[in-house]
């Protein structure tokens, strides 16, 4: 069994993650490579890549916003890698950077129908504060998760 890799992620690396974020989103959900450049590059973010045997698995992108708190862009696991823990992996070295750095919440949206990330977000003790009308696009709603962070 390999074990599970976790780096900063790179330049370099957003090419993949881009890839791998069309893999896990429709279309019009899935960002497109200036999202990418624009965390990692224009506003250093950050961001964290999960390898398994020098390979990519999955990624998380994070922001720290003006009022201190973190959030969660996207966090993305390759098929192959989903239900073996590298989410989990991701999202908790997501919360500890933002919480180095002061955050005392960190943030995020899914859509309503995305159950599996619902779940996963409940296990990882975000709560759900309410819907965000129209976030993906007409009729396309989502949650807004928050979770306070231990310090």
């Amino acid at each position: 069994m390999s074990l599970t890799i976790l780096r900063t992620a790179k330049a370099d690396d957003i090419e993949t993650m881009w890839r791998i974020d069309k893999e896990c989103f429709e279309e019009e959900i899935a960002f497109t490579p200036d999202i990418f450049y624009y965390h990692l590059l224009v506003k250093s973010d950050p961001a964290f890549i999960a390898e398994k045997n020098h390979k990519v698995v999955g990624f998380v992108l994070t922001s720290h916003n003006e009022n201190g708190a973190g959030l969660i862009v996207t966090i993305d696991v390759v098929k192959s890698a989903r239900r073996k823990g590298v989410a989990s992996l991701l999202i908790e070295k997501a919360e500890n950077a933002h919480t180095k750095k002061g955050a005392l919440l960190m943030r995020l949206q899914t859509g309503i129908t995305n159950d599996k990330a619902i779940a996963f977000y409940n296990k990882h003790r975000y709560s759900n504060l309410g819907v965000i009308k129209n976030y993906y696009g007409q009729g396309k709603d989502a949650f807004l998760f928050e979770k306070r962070l231990n310090r």
